[in-house]
């Protein structure tokens, strides 16, 4: 990534706005200053998944016209391709 420093980029994410899965938040004692137990199960639900797939896939098969925009995605292609093939 040492070829994209002092270079202007742009950052492209995948985010899912109405998520199917749900998270538990529950006390761990009655102390009010104790920190609760908190468990997100980000990605929990099986939709979730398939539409953050297509969100990834999405991103990386449009041309973008920006240089540096594709760069930054070239860069971080292998992590997501990784993730994709991954079945998660």
């Amino acid at each position: 990534m040492s070829e994209l420093c002092g270079v202007e980029t742009a950052l492209a994410d995948v985010t899912l706005v109405r998520p199917k899965s749900r998270g538990r938040v529950s006390l761990r004692s009655s102390d009010p200053f104790t920190a609760p137990i908190i468990d997100p199960q980000y990605l929990s639900h099986p939709d979730d998944i398939k539409v953050f797939r297509e969100g990834i896939q999405n991103l990386h098969s449009k041309p973008y016209a920006c240089q540096n925009l594709w760069c930054w995605l070239k860069v971080t292609s292998v992590l997501n391709r990784r993730w994709l093939e991954s079945g998660m």
